[in-house]
């Protein structure tokens, strides 16, 4: 099985504070990429990765525009690249992602990477999967190990109260608990 991870390119732009630092849209693009290649999603066997910017083509990598798959039945995903870049030139890229979802024949197979909640609701109506730019883009953290709680360890965390001691709390609750009734 395969994922095909959608990307809203603008969107994870805004939303990442590494990214929306850059203030030049051209280098934050190609910081986009970078951060994404580096998260080897792409060493899955059939994988596929599709960051869709607004707006015409602007720089030098490979790409496709919504003009040259206007219906998305035939989109290349089982392409020879499998990081795709599109520009959507004369309709957002909300239009472009949605569609790309609403066509395609698995949807259940796609992850839509944005916090438009526009996309996010259709996508997950149709059965696609949504993810935060933040949480797509945040750095693989190793597990905690878990503290072992051994009987002696257990036994020494109780606290023993006196027969005394619980009257009193109980007391003091009763009072507190009666005056709330007012």
């Amino acid at each position: 099985m395969f994922l095909h991870f959608l990307i809203d390119g603008y969107n994870a732009i805004k939303q990442v504070k590494s990214l929306n630092r850059i203030r030049n849209l051209s280098e934050a693009r190609v910081a986009l990429i970078k951060s994404i290649q580096a998260k080897r999603l792409l060493k899955g066997k059939n994988n596929q990765i599709t960051v869709v910017f607004d707006g015409k083509e602007e720089c030098g990598f490979s790409f496709f525009t919504s003009k040259d798959y206007p219906s998305y039945a035939d989109f290349p995903f089982k392409s020879k690249t499998p990081l795709n870049i599109i520009f959507s030139k004369g309709e957002s890229a909300d239009e472009v992602i949605k569609r790309m979802v609403q066509d395609s024949s698995r949807p259940r197979q796609i992850i839509v990477v944005s916090d438009d909640k526009g996309i996010i609701y259709l996508t997950n109506s149709l059965g696609a999967k949504a993810m935060s730019p933040a949480e797509f883009l945040r750095e693989e953290q190793k597990p905690r190990p878990k503290k072992q709680y051994t009987k002696r360890r257990a036994e020494s965390l109780k606290i023993e109260l006196s027969y005394q001691q619980q009257e009193e709390i109980n007391r003091e609750l009763r009072r507190i608990w009666g005056s709330l009734k007012h």
